[in-house]
């Protein structure tokens, strides 16, 4: 459910991440791109642990659903990259 301010939180966390990707330009000023990497390392941070919130919360039932699937390999991909 999007009414959630857990829900509302990580939606508007991806889209800032996204904006600061969306924003990548040739020429960028170097403190652009170290934002950048920060706004990232928060993003795939919040990310992981909402991953494990729901895990711990739903427990095997999370694995259940494709979308949490969906989330927890792009989770996990995000972490190793």
């Amino acid at each position: 459910d999007m009414t959630h301010p857990f829900e509302m939180c990580i939606t508007i966390i991806l889209l800032i991440n996204m904006l600061t990707v969306c924003m990548q330009h040739h020429g960028q000023p170097s403190e652009f791109v170290d934002a950048e990497f920060y706004v990232g390392l928060i993003a795939t941070g919040v990310f992981a642990f909402e991953t494990v919130v729901k895990i711990i919360a739903w427990d095997i039932w999370y694995f259940r659903s494709w979308w949490n699937v969906f989330d927890f390999i792009l989770a996990l991909a995000s972490s190793v990259s």
